[in-house]
């Protein structure tokens, strides 16, 4: 059995299903933004039957949709080909999906979730991350509810690096929290030499601090270190980092309407007509990408989290709306092959 379907599929999720996956040369039709998947098939490397390395990122593609034939794959393949896309009652369902899963969210904070004392210092920091996370997909369904389109564009590249962020850390744990911290100090020192280029009154009590330094064991661990702190340095080396090159394009088609652009005007004039362009209240862009890609966005925070917190609070709510948006079989998908791996 087979199926072909039009929807992207990562490099890395067709390299590692190997020899039942072959890609058609031909491209397929796709909307200027269009909803695809990449569902990016790593070896998981955390505790519990839910691989830590599962990676099911919504992406906006911009011209990047082909059609891939996986063999044997049609019936898992079926519902995140009729049900999540570009379409109304995608965004409808993505609305209310999205709603639930900060709800639980919220009610997990409000426990005072534990996080076990090996995990606390990395654990600690993906709360944060999570509840900030949260908070932005909050504001966008506000937003979007409120009828805002384009300007709230720059809080969507907020959502995909925070996600991804929260599933970088979660694999390097310790090391890449090192790493930010580096990072950190890096951004602080520049910060205060620029205030000082243009004179700013600096309180002497504001200072940068030392550089950090780390006893590291061998050559091969700095090299580590390095590779990491360079993977964060940017959105572009974070995302390779996750095996997803494809989304780079979409956080900079994103960053478009983030700075001043023509798109940021475009939005909302049509010139052309005389002395008396036409003028619109709200900008000409549809958010009915954003708002089925937001729950998946939750998807893959919650997920990273999930794996520092004692019992896994959000596992059942998350795989019930991973199954209600649509994405669900590729997830069991995704399962069924980590068992076969191990």
């Amino acid at each position: 059995m087979s199926g072909t379907v039009h929807v992207v599929l990562d490099e890395t999720l067709i390299a590692a299903a190997g020899a039942w996956a072959s890609v058609s040369e031909a491209s397929a039709r796709s909307s200027s933004i269009g909803v695809c998947l990449a569902g990016v098939l790593r070896r998981g490397y955390g505790r519990g039957p839910w691989p830590p390395g599962l990676v099911l990122s919504g992406i906006l593609a911009h011209q990047f949709s082909r059609p891939v034939r996986v063999q044997g794959a049609e019936p898992y393949l079926r519902s995140m080909v009729y049900q999540f896309g570009d379409n109304p009652q995608c965004a409808r369902r993505a609305h209310a999906i999205t709603r639930l899963l900060l709800d639980e969210a919220t009610k997990v904070i409000a426990s005072d979730p534990v996080v076990p004392a090996e995990d606390q210092d990395v654990g600690h920091q993906m709360l944060g991350w999570w509840q900030f996370t949260n908070r932005t997909a909050d504001l966008l369904m506000r937003a979007y509810d409120s009828g805002f389109t384009v300007e709230a564009a720059g809080q969507m590249r907020v959502l995909i690096e925070h996600a991804h962020c929260m599933d970088w850390l979660a694999e390097h744990r310790a090391e890449g929290l090192r790493a930010m911290e580096y990072a950190e100090w890096e951004r602080r020192k520049k910060l205060i030499d620029n205030l000082r280029a243009v004179n700013w009154a600096v309180p002497d009590d504001i200072e940068v601090g030392e550089e950090p330094t780390y006893g590291f064991a061998d050559e091969e661990e700095a090299r580590r270190h390095r590779r990491l702190k360079g993977q964060i340095g940017t959105v572009a080396n974070l995302v390779a980092s996750r095996g997803i090159r494809s989304m780079y394009p979409v956080y900079r088609y994103l960053s478009s309407y983030a700075h001043a652009s023509l798109q940021t005007g475009e939005a909302f004039v049509e010139r052309g007509r005389g002395a008396a362009p036409a003028l619109y209240r709200t900008g000409k862009v549809s958010v009915g990408e954003s708002r089925a890609w937001t729950p998946v966005c939750l998807y893959v925070a919650g997920t990273a989290m999930g794996q520092f917190l004692v019992n896994e609070p959000m596992r059942g709510t998350l795989e019930k709306a991973a199954y209600d948006l649509g994405i669900g079989e590729i997830v069991a998908e995704r399962t069924r092959l980590e068992h076969c791996w191990r």
